[in-house]
């Protein structure tokens, strides 16, 4: 007809409303020892206080609310961490240029044999990196690796090379090959794995090797290659855990298909509601500029009714006995309207998020309607949120084995203390003893005071607020909890545990110490010595009330 098509887009401020409520609920993740054993719980703060160093550097939360609406969006948000010059560093990988093994069936893509990644280079670019790899004979024809179905998100290219731009695609696959790894206690009575067995060997503690344990696990190797040229191959300097061959991209997932395994997101089911809507929309916008006219063949000039009828303050002269009716198409815009509400209210229950949700006005006149579709809306989210909860778990899984990676040798960084002034946390530093010589143990190597290269198979993670310390965190617990335990008086250690205040703080230590209890008993003596004074003997050269004043 004519029409210019209109995009009123409905689905958008309804997962921006999701999204909102994740920013304004983040979290961060520290790391708990399980055990009541001291030495464990002052290197699971060292580990929660790092933690917190690098999410606050990295501003991880906010890197992860991005993937978590990736994957609402696309129906998988990637993160990724990355080494540079020792430092981990985070990121976002595109939804649309990464790749995932859709033969692994498991929820949260956990078991993948391998992940594509591929970005856009300039061909000369290319040929220099990699200048042993004859890249002009490519065949550039899209094509996956590895047989069989493949699902590729990649809606940006139809192949490796665009001639017009001299662009290349290239693709950084992550691989998960089956290794063997060995496990080995050396003479600090620490456990490490390693690929190497004459590494194992080499710093086992003797006798005879006994305590070399060989296993079954996962290597990770980087595969680069654009069309049918292969680049290179490298092996993951940071294999995170041999056992289970952990990547370091991170997937979270919003759904997948049943049938095919496919990720999707909230938007595929809304797509063709918001497309109906958009056609009424267009169609009723038509509709309401637009008039008919019906009248007798000589009953006035024909443009001239076209152009007045157009006019809100048009004047049309008729012919005596001739008949002209214009017709605004009342019942046509009516029928559009009910179909328009028919579409938005489709798109809503697609969605599984309602108008109530978003603070709109509806025809829920009553609290507990809206009351009720408002909870469903929460509810209706939580699997999503169920998911992406699962995937930030993974994140610290890899966080923690990163953290254990990169800071092998004394490192010092930043935190923030009880007064919220900055003080230096020493990590993997010897241990003096009175006269300032290094503690050592029985083999002669020196004790390190937050030795976080010691695998910590005790710890677990948990989230708190998106805080910037561990001492805003127990702060804020604190102040929660002491009006339902009837004041300081009656905090203990074991409750301040509980409620995650590092052992190290000033209040676990005055805690321990029994301060809050003595200031309680000083008060109370005190009060009582204020009430016998008051209610005691007046003393003689007190005037008393009413009695006479002498002169």
């Amino acid at each position: 007809m004519g029409i210019q098509p209109l995009t009123f887009n409905k689905i958008l401020p309804r997962l921006n409303n999701v999204a909102g409520m994740e920013v304004q609920t983040r979290t961060k993740v520290t790391f708990r020892a399980r055990s009541y054993d001291k030495k464990e719980k002052d290197t699971a703060e060292a580990l929660s206080d790092l933690a917190m160093f690098v999410q606050d550097k990295n501003n991880s939360t906010h890197i992860l609310s991005h993937v978590g609406h990736d994957a609402r969006v696309c129906g998988l948000g990637w993160h990724e961490f990355d080494v540079q010059d020792g430092v981990i560093r985070e990121g976002r990988s595109d939804p649309l240029l990464t790749i995932p093994d859709l033969a692994d069936r498991t929820p949260g893509l956990t078991e993948q044999r391998f992940v594509g990644k591929g970005c856009w280079m300039p061909k000369d670019l290319v040929k220099q990196k990699w200048s042993d790899a004859d890249v002009d004979a490519a065949q550039w024809g899209f094509a996956m690796p590895f047989g069989g179905e493949a699902y590729c998100p990649v809606t940006t290219c139809g192949g490796y090379m665009n001639d017009e731009t001299q662009m290349v695609f290239v693709v950084e696959w992550s691989m998960r090959i089956p290794a063997k790894y060995y496990e080995v206690i050396d003479r600090s009575n620490r456990l490490v794995t390693t690929f190497d067995k004459a590494e194992a060997k080499a710093i086992a503690a003797r006798p005879q090797y006994k305590n070399i344990t060989e296993k079954q696990g996962y290597k990770i190797v980087f595969v680069y290659f654009t069309g049918n040229v292969l680049l290179e191959v490298l092996e993951d300097s940071y294999q995170l855990n041999p056992a289970k061959g952990l990547f370091l991209l991170t997937p979270t997932v919003c759904f997948r298909d049943n049938d095919t395994g496919a990720p999707f997101g909230l938007v595929r089911n809304a797509i063709d509601p918001q497309r109906r809507y958009n056609k009424t929309k267009t169609r009723l916008t038509w509709l309401m500029a637009a008039h008919q006219v019906i009248m007798d063949g000589d009953a006035a000039d024909a443009q001239s009714v076209r152009d007045e009828a157009a006019r809100p303050d048009g004047v049309l002269v008729v012919k005596a006995g001739k008949q002209l009716n214009i017709n605004r198409h009342e019942q046509a815009i009516a029928q559009h309207l009910a179909a328009l509400d028919s579409d938005d209210k489709d798109i809503q229950a697609a969605l599984g998020i309602y108008d109530e949700s978003l603070g709109i006005e509806t025809n829920a006149n009553s609290g507990i309607a809206i009351q009720k579709r408002q909870l469903g809306s929460s509810r209706n989210m939580a699997m999503v949120i169920d998911n992406a909860l699962a995937a930030k778990k993974r994140w610290a899984e890899k966080l923690l084995y990163l953290i254990q990676s990169v800071f092998t040798e004394q490192t010092a960084f930043w935190v923030m203390d009880d007064a919220g002034e900055v003080k230096q946390l020493v990590l993997n530093q010897p241990e003096l003893d009175a006269q300032g010589n290094p503690v050592k143990d029985k083999n002669g190597r020196p004790v390190l005071k937050y030795d976080i290269k010691t695998p910590v198979y005790d710890t677990y993670v948990e989230e708190v607020p998106d805080v910037a310390s561990q001492q805003e965190v127990a702060r804020d617990m604190v102040i929660q909890a002491l009006p339902s335990i009837g004041g300081l008086q009656n905090l203990t250690p074991g409750f301040l545990e509980l409620l995650g205040v590092p052992q190290t703080s000033k209040l676990m230590q005055e805690v321990t110490d029994g301060v809050p209890q003595k200031l309680a008993a000083a008060n109370a003596a005190a009060e009582a010595a204020a009430k016998n004074s008051v209610g005691g003997l007046v003393p003689t050269n007190t005037p008393q009330l009413g009695a006479p004043i002498a002169a």
